[in-house]
């Protein structure tokens, strides 16, 4: 009678896997001493089969288990024998898993492994491949009651390295990805800002957000810029001595500095990222304003006593919504664009023509009025014009004398 015929399915090399039961103490064992001086129980061996054979310990057979590969085993030859013969016996014989099952397995958890590790961090990573982990063997331990084997080896190791590849991979994206917002936004925006910036996973890619528009520009630019061309290093430390306060205002109310470029600072609240409700930036942008006006005018002071030449300002600023994203290929720029990006560059423009340094849109103020920041600012009713490029009006505001003296007292109100 061969294997076979046993219904015990062999391998190429002749071998079989058990369903292993335990070792002496599962099976009775009795020494050849005890049965000849007659201390085995009367009965014990009726209706039994009887294994004789070597049972000592320590023989390290090679032995199979469900969850591992053959290994040599501290369990003695004549109780491998008991094991295999009770499977045959008892019709517990292990059957290794369809190859195609196999293969399924190993695919659904490799797949599965790196579809729910791709978007997690470490510690979620690490969470899901421990329950991954279980889920193959449970699925493991209930084959066995079908008396089926699954190797667990193969599977486990894919699923290790499936999770520790996702999860490679998406700290090496994140490094890169913190890498280009460190170069569009480093410089541009304050610490708080460019923390929250890396913290966020907002999209840059292009959105449509509600922001607060600032410009800010030089009065009589070309004329100063002519009076110091013989001394270009002069022209340039004006300069720098100009915008360095202004930039670190804007950003300290949550700023990004958009365009910072010869005698013009743009500037967008509510964006790239923002904790802040539509209104609080407008609010911020205000307050801004205020703060490089304030600015501008304690530097003036200081330039009069040197003999430097003063610069005079206009600010303008608008809300809406706008379309933000980076811009560019090689040279990638964040930016805002859009119709309340061009309607803050028209009112800072309009700036001149009504001989103020401060021009707010009436949507800015109505953001504003309701706040305790805010509510007492003396707005100042200008003008309901048309500005350029636009067929429909605009009502403008202003803060009466917003000087350095009046600012700091709208401040502290």
């Amino acid at each position: 009678m061969t294997a076979a015929d046993l219904g015990v399915p062999i391998d190429q090399n002749g071998e079989t896997l058990i369903n292993w039961l335990g070792d002496a103490s599962t099976f009775p064992t009795y020494s050849l001493v005890q049965l000849l001086y007659g201390r085995v129980p009367i009965g014990a061996f009726e209706g039994a089969t009887v294994m004789i054979g070597n049972s000592r310990a320590g023989t390290f057979t090679s032995l199979a288990t469900p969850f591992s590969d053959p290994i040599f085993n501290n369990q003695s030859a004549l109780h491998l024998q008991a094991n295999a013969f009770d499977d045959i016996v008892s019709q517990r014989v292990l059957r290794l898993l369809n190859a195609a099952w196999q293969g399924l397995i190993l695919l659904v958890f490799s797949l599965g492994a790196g579809m729910l590790l791709a978007r997690r961090g470490a510690l979620g990573a690490l969470g899901w491949m421990l329950v991954g982990t279980l889920a193959l063997w449970s699925i493991g331990v209930l084959l066995m009651f079908f008396n089926l084997f699954l190797p667990l080896v193969t599977p486990q190791i894919a699923l290790i390295l499936t999770g520790a590849s996702c999860l490679g991979v998406r700290q090496w994206r994140d490094a890169g990805e913190l890498r280009v917002m460190h170069e569009l936004f480093d410089g541009y925006v304050g610490d708080e800002v460019l923390r929250a910036i890396k913290g966020s996973k907002r999209k840059l890619n292009g959105e449509l957000r509600h922001v607060a528009v600032l410009f800010c520009d030089i009065r009589g630019f070309s004329a100063l810029a002519e009076g110091l061309r013989e001394n270009p290093e002069s022209l340039l430390h004006l300069l720098n001595d100009h915008f360095e306060p202004i930039v670190q205002a804007l950003k300290d109310h949550g700023a990004y500095v958009d365009n910072y470029v010869g005698d013009l600072v743009m500037a967008v609240f509510g964006a790239p990222v923002s904790e802040q409700s539509q209104d609080r930036s407008s609010r911020s942008a205000v307050l801004a304003a205020l703060e490089v006006l304030r600015v501008v005018s304690e530097r003036n002071a200081q330039r009069e006593a040197n003999g430097s030449p003063r610069i005079e300002i206009g600010v303008g600023v608008h809300c809406g919504l706008a379309v933000v994203g980076v811009l560019g290929t090689k040279k990638k720029h964040y930016t805002a664009l859009g119709d309340t990006v061009n309607i803050a560059s028209r009112v800072e423009s309009e700036t001149r023509n009504f001989h103020t340094g401060l021009l707010i849109t009436e949507e800015v103020v109505q953001a504003c009025r309701d706040h305790p920041d805010t509510q007492n600012l003396p707005w100042d009713f200008v003008a309901e014009t048309v500005v350029k490029g636009r067929k429909s009006t605009v009502r403008l505001y202003t803060i009466p004398e917003a000087d350095s003296a009046s600012i700091s007292v709208l401040k502290s109100a």
